[in-house]
């Protein structure tokens, strides 16, 4: 490649291409990358702000996925580390942000840990599945096949034509299923972790624990950042709670952690819940909170 030219796109957004591509080709749907912001938008006579008028003109979006007549459905955009220290790059996400919220363009920002994959899935392409699912499901709904009051939920899509799993889009499936084996052993008290989804902020953050017997457990805490994106992402970020509190209850039966004590794990979620408005919970750790409190559930997972 000569000197005097550039790559059009770096290595994570090479790689956001090709699994972008890769899953909504199965949807129908087609990938474009680096199309203008005023390609996209139809900003004329719109009444934004001048500033925001300029702007347009000249930002692009990293990805632009279309339906089949080229109408666009969402963008995706991947950011940097860049993205967090520049302050100028703050503003212009911040600025790219209002305008797809003010033209109702869903907007996808991802960084290098929608790469991760869970049981053969990562979090891009569960993302992606989901919005295409969840469109499908609500326009079924409004032609009669589907019952007006049944909600849409991930976890309990059986199958894709594609796939040999069941339950694909339940990333944390095995490892509850795993959990519950191991308490079958006595290796642990709870059949299911209890895990709390709050936001704040505009971030979603979960906590989640498991007890081993009556005084020891283990603790579990992630993030996801808030997005204006039509998907479940209280329900992506239990799964990776569990998922994340599975690896720690096999490092603690291993002897390569300690557990904590369910004295100072009930402080730091009770914490959690007083610090975050509260998105949705599941409590199994039996004894830990009143039955009265409003996120009392029991799930079980024998028949899995």
């Amino acid at each position: 490649m000569s000197l005097s030219l550039k790559p059009i796109m770096n290595l994570h957004e090479q790689i956001t291409h090709t699994r972008l591509k890769k899953v909504c080709s199965s949807w129908g749907a087609s990938v474009h990358e680096k199309i203008r912001m005023a390609d996209v938008l139809r900003i004329e006579n719109s009444g934004i702000k001048s500033s925001e008028y300029s702007f347009a003109l000249k930002a692009h979006f990293d990805f632009t996925v279309t339906d089949s007549n080229t109408c666009p459905l969402f963008v995706v955009e991947f950011d940097g580390p860049l993205h967090k220290r520049n302050p100028e790059q703050s503003r212009r996400d911040k600025t790219k942000n209002l305008l797809c919220k003010k033209f109702g363009l869903p907007i996808l920002r991802i960084n290098s840990n929608y790469f991760k994959k869970y049981r053969k899935m990562d979090i891009l392409t569960w993302f992606i599945n989901i919005f295409f699912l969840e469109k499908g499901f609500y326009q079924s709904q409004d032609q009669g096949l589907i019952p007006p009051d049944e909600p849409f939920d991930p976890h309990a899509i059986l199958y894709l034509s594609d796939r040999g799993d069941n339950y694909p889009f339940w990333l944390s499936l095995e490892a509850r299923v795993k959990i519950e084996h191991l308490r079958k052993e006595g290796r642990c008290v709870d059949h299911a972790p209890s895990v709390f989804i709050g936001l704040k902020e505009d971030i979603y953050r979960g906590i989640g624990f498991l007890r081993l017997d009556t005084e020891r457990g283990i603790r579990a805490q992630t993030a996801m950042k808030f997005q204006d994106f039509p998907t479940k992402i209280h329900l992506i970020l239990e799964d990776l709670v569990v998922l994340e509190l599975y690896e720690s209850l096999l490092a603690c039966l291993n002897g390569r952690m300690s557990p904590e004590q369910l004295t100072d794990i009930e402080n730091k979620v009770r914490a959690f819940l007083d610090t975050n408005s509260l998105v949705s919970a599941g409590n199994s750790g039996g004894g830990m909170f009143p039955e009265s409190e409003p996120w009392q559930s029991y799930y079980r997972y024998d028949e899995l």
